[in-house]
């Protein structure tokens, strides 16, 4: 709270001792210039006209010797004396009197001053307090602009949020082209491998086959021949009469015959042992390449597998961030609502706010200007309180000063009355001396008058 500063005025028990004593001294010197013994052209006459007086009083001889004054006179004089003495005192309690009502009415001036400044203290308070009100509100106006910032803030963010979610349903549209594109692949590699699983299978079964068959044809080889020289010892013991000529010929071309066989089995044997050769060894190649193959598999399964993870994990993914994405779409729809709410609610605030801004702003121009008023009214009070404490300053060193003087007023009058006593005393003791002369004047006279 803002406090104008209040004048004060110290009284004279709480002042320093220094400024006492400055005081004092300028008071002394002051009374000192007007004061009559040490002032020359003052106190020279006054002086005389006591030297005067007292000579007066004091010198019988002069009185009678010239008998220009009497006792007559010098009462009358040392009356009046007494008399104008009287008035200065009088004179003196009057302005006594004048200075103490002066005193007064300053001191109720002062208070009414006083009681004005406490109201303006008051005034000054209220309009601080009104001040520190405005500044709330414009301290609450700051924060409803810095929420709109805020909210503004959000609504990027929001905004920011549905690219990343347009940017999160391409990868995962992409995502799942590739899975799609995966799983076709998978489905032919698997087709492939059963392809190839079926063909080794086949293969397998030829081999079998043809195992079976060479050891058939090795245990069937030698029964074929005898049963073929069984047949033969037979058609050559049945024809051996019609065909002796031809037995050497039959015998030769059977044994070129059975060498041909021979021969040519072999070569046959020779041609499938060969082939199965071949065949073990594409075999072979294929067992190394299906293990090849098989290998790849696995590794193409574990890499599968591993997207399949991936991919698990991504739709994981893909559903918490449906499932954010589902509540962020209900958060906007809320959101949506709020603000249309907060749209309605803002205009009827805006206006409402432009009206209350405008009311406060009339507001604050009047109180500003009353405030101007008051601060100037303020200000012309506070020169005239310090004109009145400069006021109140001179007075009391006029009172001081007039106390100094009464005071030394008051001791002259003490010496005056003393001197006026000691001219009494003084006055009595010639009066005396008068009647003793004037006994002794007639006691010459009778003197004289008995001489005569």
């Amino acid at each position: 709270v803002l406090m104008w500063p209040q004048p004060y005025l110290p009284t004279c028990p709480v002042m320093s001792k220094e400024t006492r004593k400055g005081k004092l001294a300028e008071a002394k010197e002051k009374l000192r210039d007007c004061h009559p013994q040490t002032n020359p052209s003052v106190g020279k006459g006054a002086t005389d006209t006591k030297k005067k007086k007292i000579n007066n009083g004091t010198n019988p001889e002069t009185t009678t010797s010239g008998g220009c004054h009497s006792p007559e006179d010098e009462k009358k004089a040392s009356h009046q004396h007494q008399e104008a003495l009287r008035r200065e005192r009088e004179a003196q309690v009057h302005t006594i009197r004048i200075l103490t009502c002066q005193k007064s009415e300053l001191q109720t001036a002062l208070y009414y001053s006083q009681h004005a400044a406490q109201q303006l203290e008051g005034e000054s308070r209220d309009l601080v307090s009104r001040l520190h009100d405005s500044w709330k509100f414009a301290g609450e106006s700051e924060r409803a602009l810095s929420a709109v910032i805020t909210q503004k803030k959000a609504d990027r963010y929001i905004e920011e949020l549905a690219k990343e979610r347009g940017a999160l349903s391409l990868e995962l549209y992409r995502n799942t082209i590739t899975d799609e594109e995966l799983k076709e692949k998978n489905a032919e590699l698997q087709e492939k491998l059963r392809l190839v699983e079926s063909e080794k299978s086949e293969i397998q079964l030829n081999v079998k086959e043809l195992k079976r068959k060479l050891e058939r044809a090795k245990l069937l080889l030698p029964q074929q021949l005898q049963a073929e020289a069984d047949y033969l010892g037979k058609e050559l013991e049945s024809v051996a009469a019609k065909l002796q000529a031809w037995v050497e010929e039959n015998e030769l071309w059977n044994h070129m015959n059975q060498q041909e066989e021979k021969l040519w089995r072999q070569e046959k044997l020779r041609k499938q042992e060969e082939k199965l050769q071949e065949q073990e060894e594409k075999l072979r190649e294929q067992e190394e390449k299906i293990r090849e193959q098989e290998e790849k598999m696995h590794e193409q399964e574990e890499k599968i597998w591993e997207q399949e993870e991936k991919m698990w994990r991504q739709e994981e993914k893909m559903h918490e961030q449906e499932e954010k994405i589902r509540e962020q779409e209900k958060m906007w729809r809320q959101e949506e609502k709020l603000w249309e709410q907060e749209e309605m609610m803002r205009e009827q605030e805006k206006k409402e706010q432009e009206e209350k801004m405008w009311r406060q702003e009339e507001n604050l121009w009047e109180q500003e200007e009353k405030m101007q008023e008051q601060e100037e009214k303020m200000w012309r009070q506070e020169e005239k309180l310090w004109e009145q404490e400069e006021k109140m300053w001179e007075q009391e060193e006029k009172m001081w000063r007039q106390e100094e003087k009464m005071r030394e007023q008051e001791e002259e009058m003490w010496e005056q009355e003393e001197r006026i006593q000691e001219q009494e005393e003084k006055m009595q003791r010639q009066e005396e001396k008068m009647w003793e002369q004037e006994v002794r004047l007639q006691e010459q006279e009778e003197k004289m008058q008995e001489q005569e």
